[in-house]
C-alpha cells in the first residue's frame, strides 16, 4: 500500500507518504491530515497511538480513520475459535493471543479527546462481505482475515483450517464475513 501511495502521489509536493511504527511516529514537519484504513485494530495501545498521531498533526489538522470496531468479525471469530479448539489444530494455538483490538466508539472518543483531539466523531456501521461459495469464502479468509492465525500452522494445514472456518460459517447459513466498521473523524486541538 505504501508503494502504491508513493507511486500515485509521486511529484505532488503537497503529499508525503510515511511508513513507520505508529507507536513511535516521528515526522520532520507537522502534517495537515492523517488518513488510516484498517490499521488501528492491529495496535493494542490506542491511547499511545492517538497521542502520537496528535503530535504529528498541525493544530486543526484532521484525523480520518476507518477500521474494524467493536463486534467486528464476531461470527467469524466464533467459527475460528471452534476450529482452533479441534484436536487437529489445538496444539498450534496454545498460548497465542488474539491479535486484534476492536474498540467501541465511546472509548475511542474518550481516548482521542485525552490525546488532544476535539470535534471527535466515532461511529460503527455494518458492512458485510458476501461470497458465492464456501470455497470462495475459504480463499478470502485465508488471504485477508486469518493471516495471523495461519502463521503458526504448517503450510499443509493453512487451507484446511480456512476451509473449516468457512464450512462452520456456511453451516450457520452465512457465506459472509461480518465486518463492523469503526469510523473516526477528529481535529487536533490548538493546545494539544
Amino acid at each position: 500500500m505504501v508503494g502504491v501511495a508513493r507511486e500515485r502521489f509521486a511529484g505532488d509536493a503537497r503529499v508525503r507518504v510515511e511508513w513507520q511504527d505508529l507507536l513511535e511516529l516521528e515526522v520532520e514537519e507537522l502534517v495537515d491530515v492523517i488518513f488510516s484504513t484498517a490499521t488501528f485494530p492491529w495496535i493494542k495501545d490506542h491511547a499511545l497511538l492517538f497521542r502520537r498521531l496528535a503530535r504529528a498533526l498541525k493544530p486543526q489538522g484532521r484525523l480520518v480513520a476507518r477500521c474494524g470496531g467493536e463486534g467486528n468479525i464476531a461470527r467469524t471469530r466464533a467459527a475460528m475459535e471452534e476450529v482452533m479448539d479441534e484436536d487437529r489444530f489445538r496444539e498450534f494455538f496454545v498460548g497465542r493471543e488474539d491479535p486484534w483490538n476492536f474498540a467501541d466508539p465511546e472509548t475511542t472518543r474518550k481516548r482521542l479527546e485525552a490525546a488532544g483531539f476535539g470535534g471527535v466523531e466515532a461511529w460503527l456501521h455494518e458492512e458485510y462481505a458476501e461470497f458465492g461459495s464456501v470455497e470462495e469464502l475459504a480463499r478470502f479468509l485465508k488471504t485477508v482475515v486469518l493471516g495471523h492465525h495461519l502463521e503458526g500452522l504448517p503450510e499443509t494445514e493453512r487451507y484446511p483450517f480456512s476451509a473449516e472456518v468457512a464450512a462452520r460459517l456456511a453451516k450457520r447459513g452465512m457465506l459472509v464475513v461480518d465486518y463492523i466498521r469503526l469510523n473516526v473523524l477528529a481535529i487536533r486541538s490548538v493546545s494539544a
